[in-house]
């Protein structure tokens, strides 16, 4: 899979500053959007890149990745979900991407 958000912008959405962590974040990034590919399933477009994917999946890869590196730093609630909730971060993706979705026939 092509990238989808840079390592830079990774680290800048975490705010991280050296190098030391880069590792990590990649493993962590790549692990977001690959749930974030998979989450929309058909309507994730496979030519995608760093620089063709839409504004709002890179939001969600990076609230994805925000929660994976640390789930108490601020912009998600960092207690645990109840048995049978979904994690906190993805009420947000599905916020950001319910226009990309495949929709369900009832």
């Amino acid at each position: 899979m092509t990238a989808l958000v840079s390592l830079a912008v990774a680290k800048q959405h975490l705010r991280i500053t050296d190098d030391y962590h880069d590792a990590d974040v990649q493993q962590k990034l790549d692990a977001a959007a690959d749930a974030i590919v998979k989450y929309l399933a058909a309507k994730a477009d496979p030519t995608w890149d760093a620089v063709t994917v839409p504004p709002v999946v890179v939001q969600a890869v990076l609230i994805v990745l925000g929660h994976l590196y640390d789930p108490g730093r601020g912009d998600m609630p960092a207690d645990p979900v109840d048995v049978g909730q979904r994690p906190a971060p993805w009420d947000t993706v599905d916020a950001l991407l319910v226009q990309l979705r495949e929709s369900a026939i009832a």
